[in-house]
Formats: structure tokens, sequence, C-alpha cells
């Protein structure tokens, strides 16, 4: 995980050796039923996509890399 402050706001980056999974593909996050009838999984990526300005995903050298760019609102 790497956090830049780029002055116009934050550049977020993770990157894992993990199973290749692209979160813009990923089915949107139940978010009107009760809690206990939801599936666990999903509000993290929906955090990101209601959150960030900007999300990019790629798989490159065997690893996922996903960006997200917040701006400052000042």
């Amino acid at each position: 995980i790497r956090v830049d402050d780029t002055g116009a706001g934050l550049h977020l980056l993770t990157s894992d050796d993990g199973v290749p999974f692209n979160p813009l593909l990923a089915a949107p996050a139940d978010t009107t039923s009760p809690l206990a009838q939801r599936p666990i999984g999903g509000l993290g990526i929906h955090l990101m996509r209601q959150y960030g300005d900007s999300l990019s995903y790629e798989y490159e050298n065997e690893r996922n890399i996903v960006r997200m760019q917040l701006q400052r609102g000042d």
C-alpha cells in the first residue's frame, strides 16, 4: 500500500500477488437489504467507487494493481 499527497489530493496504490481480480468488474454491493441478509464482501469496493474521484486496475508482472485518486474538497 502506498499513499502519496499530490497537493491536489491523495493518490492511493495497492498491489498484491494474489489471484487476478479486477474490482471494477465486481457487481455492485447490496446496500438496501437488512445487514443480516446481505452477503459478506463487496463493501470496500463500494466505498472506493463512492468516494474515489478516479479508480483504475491493471494486472502487471503477476500483480494486481489498484489506483485510486481522491481530490481535495477545499
